[in-house]
């Protein structure tokens, strides 16, 4: 009787705290070296589809040294391309339309698929091994990508313990026994970003630094930001949460992909970067995410079909916003050459 009970309470207080965290969009911090990291986080990817962790082993001062290099050097492309009034001084740089590396300026930033402007960013994709990797930078940036992979992959197991035992099955059926056999480190992309000072009274009506979205694919590693921003919407109360801004954290959140492949059970919440009330002027944002992807191959579902063929799907809805967001070369003619339409 007494253990009954006690299991009672146990199911009882669970439920309260996902229904809080559900209907309050209440992401958790996580501390990855506590014994219930692995609880925690599954349960705030669940029931918000975003988790922060913090005691992660990536150093922050690492981190913000490649935000310290990559700001000057983008810098240096956007005041080349305002003074030439064109991208030809650029084109080693300027991102290419079939790999779909290197870098986008000010006027060929996305447009989200609910917006009708462009964000207020500009940013560089590089992918590893085959991705253009500008000469003048250190290999800081490609030492981050390899950490925050490998956590990647890390996470990728620990999702394992919340999955289902249909989703288990589907990927028993690839031959895989873990979530982390699904990824595709070629595919996977690191962008950093640049988030210029704006004036809000000048910006284009409705722009803002990263327009609502949803990733495109399985899970987005996110150092935090160097100024605040991020922010998730809650279905449930009709509004926008701030992501909490964890000194040296790092931001988990899931990507459609995933969800497709657990038939919903992840959810792929829908986020955006704004101007923070507070931020002092002349504050400008930097930003790294590493978007981890599926392999091409990978069966998400019956209804979306592959991972490749449901990229290709997503980024021709994106198209109509984007005039630079589909590569010349069809993916489906390349599998191996993969493009990425995400924000932060």
């Amino acid at each position: 009787m007494t253990g009954s009970f006690s299991r009672q309470i146990s199911t009882a207080s669970e439920r309260c705290r996902r229904e809080e965290m559900r209907m309050k969009m209440k992401v958790a911090t996580v501390d990855m070296g506590a014994p219930c990291a692995r609880d925690d986080f599954n349960r705030s990817l669940q029931e918000t589809g975003f988790a922060v962790l913090v005691n992660h082993g990536v150093d922050r001062k690492f981190i913000e040294g490649v935000y310290d290099e990559w700001r000057g050097f983008m810098m240096s492309l956007d005041e080349k391309v305002k003074a030439e009034g064109g991208h030809d001084c650029i084109k080693e740089y300027l991102r290419s339309t079939d790999v779909f590396d290197g870098y986008f300026p000010m006027d060929l930033a996305e447009t989200a698929k609910s917006a009708a402007v462009k964000d207020i960013k500009h940013y560089y994709h590089l992918y590893f091994p085959h991705g253009r990797y500008p000469k003048e930078a250190s290999d800081d940036a490609r030492k981050m990508f390899d950490l925050l992979y490998d956590l990647g992959l890390t996470l990728c197991e620990w999702i394992d313990d919340g999955l289902s035992p249909e989703t288990k099955q589907r990927l028993k059926d690839q031959g895989m026994q873990s979530l982390s056999e699904t990824v595709s480190r070629e595919d996977t992309l690191l962008r950093i970003l640049h988030y210029p000072a704006y004036d809000g009274d000048k910006a284009e009506p409705g722009a803002v630094r990263a327009a609502a979205h949803e990733d495109i694919n399985m899970i987005t590693l996110l150092p935090v930001g160097s100024s605040r921003g991020l922010q998730l919407f809650g279905k449930e109360e009709q509004q926008w949460f701030d992501v909490p801004f964890e000194s040296e954290s790092i931001i988990v959140n899931i990507g459609d992909m995933l969800q497709a492949l657990t038939d919903g059970a992840l959810k792929s919440t829908t986020h955006r970067v704004v101007k923070a009330a507070d931020e002092p002027a002349g504050q400008d944002r930097m930003s790294s995410p590493v978007f981890i992807h599926a392999k091409p191959t990978l069966l998400l579902n019956d209804k979306v079909g592959t991972a490749r063929e449901y990229l290709i799907q997503r980024l021709t809805e994106l198209a109509k916003n984007n005039t630079s967001s589909i590569p010349k070369e069809s993916p489906v003619a390349s599998p191996s050459k993969n493009t990425e339409v995400s924000s932060e």
